[in-house]
């Protein structure tokens, strides 16, 4: 339908550089006097907070942590380690449901595993909470915990210990970002997408934007349906970037864009995908942008041909229902050159059968003979919708006939006016000024009068409106030479 970009993040890059980071200082800070004296060992030391532990938790500190250590090593919690990192694998390439369930159940069983075999670490660091006195005392207790979770691969585990380091208040101001970062990021892969909505804003806030964290954030509103917030996050975020000339990629608005669909929001997906051809004006994209007015704004067969007009120019039919839709809405006793033409590209594109489907034969056949009829009287037809007393309806089908056999501006001329005509009591018809308006600009865009167009597209409104809000977009492109 729409194209999707995966948004997950495991355990890796920043977060894995952060969970090492607070691995390394951990096992370098708490050190005994002696150590502490040590000119190498305070040169290896990484750039962090200076912090003492209380001497009544120092003992305890360094008997923890002599005891990670060796657990890190033993044979029992590496093979726990692989085989979750085995089973982890196994349920991320699965590619059926039955799958992926029976993988989940194995890595769930993994998990299980590894988080027994350092259930002895567990309960000893519960002492060493327990004798956490000072702040400086409840950071390193916090950053066991989140070495802990490293060793366990637990994600929950490390959010937590995280968590609790900035809790302490001794983490640096320039790196609780980063910290938020990862809870945020962990939060989200939980699928704990309220704390993700509490952490991620901080984490961007302190201009930490690396790794999509806007677009996590976003997808954690998507996830609880509270997608116009997810959108509003997208919009506002690709805006920030490009101020900041920051990059982002088309996900940016194929996440949002796959979320408002979905939730049937026509104003968010109008807004969403509008952005997205703008920016990334691929056949794919536009395809996307035009599919959002077809299927949810539901136009009348006046409104959608002009849509499917929109999808011929751009090159992005791509069903057999996208030719016969466009047949059908064109007429081929209204329309036949249009008619003709698509079915012929239906059959170029093999996507219809011109000779095998009687029912495609047959609207060829008739096309082509209307189509001849068409040229034969357009003379005629354009001395009428001249005469000083042609009616509206006189006018416009004459418009409409010339416009769709290229004669682009014998076309805006009689559009103009039709349109001039509104008010007139003498015609006792209703002028369609959004349609008129809309056919005109395409007119002047056929002319390559693009900012005439472009003026004109500005005045259409109802729900035509964004119908010509995607045609100006294309005009825009166009007259830069796309």
């Amino acid at each position: 339908m729409f194209p999707k970009y995966r948004l997950t993040r495991e355990l890796s890059h920043g977060a894995m550089a952060l969970a090492a980071f607070a691995a390394a200082s951990a096992a370098v800070l708490i050190t005994s006097p002696a150590m502490a004296k040590d000119k190498k060992a305070e040169a290896a030391a990484p750039a962090g907070p200076k912090i003492t532990p209380s001497k009544a938790f120092l003992p305890l500190a360094q008997k923890f942590q002599k005891a990670l250590d060796e657990a890190k090593k033993r044979p029992d919690v590496v093979a726990a380690q692989q085989n979750f990192t085995a089973a982890t694998n196994a349920y991320n390439t699965a590619t059926t449901s039955a799958a992926r369930k029976a993988a989940l159940a194995q890595r769930d069983a993994a998990a299980a595993a590894l988080s027994a075999t350092i259930a002895p670490e567990r309960a000893q660091l519960d002492a060493v909470n327990a004798g956490a006195v000072t702040q400086d005392d409840k950071y390193y207790a916090a950053q066991f915990l989140a070495q802990l979770g490293v060793v366990a691969q637990d994600k929950k585990i490390v959010r937590q210990g995280y968590a609790g380091m900035i809790a302490s208040g001794k983490v640096p101001a320039a790196d609780v970002p980063k910290y938020e970062a990862v809870i945020g990021t962990y939060c989200y892969q939980d699928k704990d997408y309220a704390c993700a909505r509490e952490h991620l804003p901080l984490a961007i806030a302190g201009g930490v934007r690396d790794e999509n964290n806007e677009l996590l954030l976003a997808d954690s509103y998507f996830k609880d349906s509270m997608t116009p917030q997810g959108v509003d996050i997208v919009l506002k975020a690709i805006a920030d970037r490009k101020a900041a000339k920051l990059p982002y990629g088309p996900e940016w608005y194929g996440t949002p864009l796959n979320a408002a669909f979905k939730a049937k929001l026509l104003p968010e997906s109008i807004l969403v995908s509008q952005a997205m051809v703008t920016d990334f004006p691929t056949p794919e994209n536009w395809r996307s942008a035009i599919r959002v007015l077809r299927w949810l704004e539901k136009y009348p067969p006046q409104e959608m041909l002009d849509l499917l007009r929109l999808m011929k120019r751009t090159n992005t039919f791509e069903d057999p229902t996208d030719y016969t839709e466009y047949v059908e809405n064109a007429d081929k006793l209204r329309f036949p050159s249009e008619v003709s033409e698509v079915i012929s590209l239906g059959v170029k594109a093999g996507k219809l059968d011109a000779t095998g489907d009687v029912s495609i034969r047959d609207y060829l056949a008739a096309a082509k003979a209307h189509e001849a009829e068409d040229r034969a009287g357009m003379a005629a037809m354009e001395a009428r919708a001249n005469a000083p007393t042609a009616t509206y309806a006189v006018i416009n089908a004459a418009a409409d006939v010339f416009q769709s056999y290229g004669m682009h501006a014998k076309a805006e001329a009689l559009f103009n006016k039709a349109l001039a005509m509104q008010g007139a009591d003498t015609t006792k018809q209703v002028v369609d000024v959004p349609r008129l308006l809309t056919r005109i600009g395409v007119a002047q865009l056929d002319q390559g009068k693009f900012a005439d167009a472009q003026a004109t597209f500005a005045k259409v409104t109802g729900p035509r409106q964004p119908l010509a809000q995607l045609l100006s977009i294309y005009t825009a492109q166009k007259a830069k030479g796309g």
